[in-house]
């Protein structure tokens, strides 16, 4: 029998991870004078947790995940800017999501990341997307030195063949996640 796409989009999302989404609604309520985590930029902090939440429980982000981020950045960006807003989001997904490929098919990265980022990117403009890549990537470095100094071992050596344990692997979501909140505090909150 075959599943309507409902079913076919929940599928996807089983798992402990969604108790986070009601959890999380108190993101919405202002932190201090002047921040919130309304709008836009609130909503791309909760779905940027639960794609770091999902990342670290089960190593993989589902594409029903990416799928629901990409909408709901299209439409917050057709819903504030029209037309030619939507246009700038889907150019900021295609250029994060270009740009992260690179690593992919350099064996330094998931599919599921690279999906991820760009579908978190359709919530920021084409300048934006690069800003959103260089801080995950920083954030990733940073993750990867301190995954390093917890298990020095998996190094063999450092000038010459580098990590020879391949099952040294760190969930990316979390440097995506810790990519988006830098861009919400420089944001200034919402919108």
């Amino acid at each position: 029998m075959s599943r309507t796409w409902p079913q076919t989009v929940t599928a996807g999302l089983r798992g402990s991870l969604w108790g986070l989404l009601p959890a999380m609604l108190f993101l919405y309520c202002p932190l201090g004078p002047g921040f919130g985590l309304s709008g836009k930029m609130g909503s791309m902090l909760l779905l940027s947790t639960l794609v770091a939440g999902y990342d670290l429980e089960s190593r993989r982000i589902p594409n029903a995940l990416c799928g629901l981020t990409a909408a709901c950045g299209l439409t917050w960006s057709l819903l504030q800017g029209g037309l030619p807003g939507l246009g700038a989001s889907l150019l900021a997904g295609f250029i994060a999501f270009a740009i992260m490929s690179v690593f992919f098919f350099m064996n330094a990265m998931g599919g599921g990341d690279v999906k991820a980022i760009g579908s978190l990117a359709t919530f920021l403009a084409p300048w934006g997307a690069v800003e959103f890549f260089v801080l995950t990537t920083l954030a990733g470095g940073a993750l990867a030195v301190g995954r390093i100094l917890l298990n020095p071992r998996a190094v063999k050596t450092i000038g010459g063949e580098g990590l020879e344990n391949k099952s040294l692997t760190m969930p990316y979501g979390l440097a995506i996640w810790a990519a988006t909140l830098v861009i919400l505090i420089r944001s200034g909150g919402g919108s």
